[in-house]
């Protein structure tokens, strides 16, 4: 028969998000995620030296996304954050995104972030070698897409496909479906 080993890591808050650093670098053992109740911090866990901690960051419940060993992450201010992994530095990269919180997010092969979430759906996609420069048109940095389906709700789910297609899911109304940068102004509504 299988056997199984559970092991208690860290208990009192909700763990909302994981990413694993050997995603991008096949030497790291660490863990890190978003965790909420009470207060809303980011952590890591090394699973190899059995070590716990909170990192001194913004508070964030938001998904996380890692590329290049940078975890991004927003808050519901519509403020997005970069955790620098081999630094150990959090800086704040921008605001204005004025959407909230992000549910889902996912780095494509170009390494651009994209985040999705709220209530009222939205999806936004940023570019880490670009300026700030927020906004809804095809040249701001991130640009924001309100409403990327009409009559959807909370966008909770984003993956990368081929051709770095980017496939996404929403919640309680059962959408599906994709869409690339290149091609936003062409498939998706992007507000004015």
């Amino acid at each position: 028969p299988a056997s199984q080993e559970i092991k208690e890591i860290a208990t009192g808050f909700s763990a909302r998000r994981l990413v694993t650093a050997a995603e991008n670098n096949t030497n790291s053992t660490k863990v890190y995620g978003a965790a909420s109740v009470g207060e809303n911090f980011i952590f890591s866990y090394d699973y190899q030296s059995d070590i716990f901690e909170k990192i001194d960051a913004p508070a964030a419940s938001s998904a996380l996304v890692l590329s290049n060993d940078i975890i991004y992450f927003t808050k519901e201010s519509g403020e997005l954050y970069e955790y620098d992994i081999n630094e150990q530095e959090v800086r704040k990269i921008g605001n204005g995104l004025s959407k909230g919180f992000s549910w889902a997010g996912v780095s494509d092969e170009n390494s651009l972030i994209h985040f999705g979430g709220g209530t009222t759906p939205w999806i936004f996609i940023y570019d880490p070698n670009e300026e700030w420069n927020p906004g809804t048109n095809i040249e701001n940095n991130p640009v924001m897409i309100d409403k990327p389906i009409e009559d959807t709700v909370r966008i909770r789910a984003l993956t990368i496909g081929p051709d770095n297609t980017v496939y996404a899911g929403t919640a309680w109304n059962a959408y599906f479906f994709d869409y690339k940068l290149t091609k936003l102004k062409q498939e998706i509504k992007v507000a004015p």
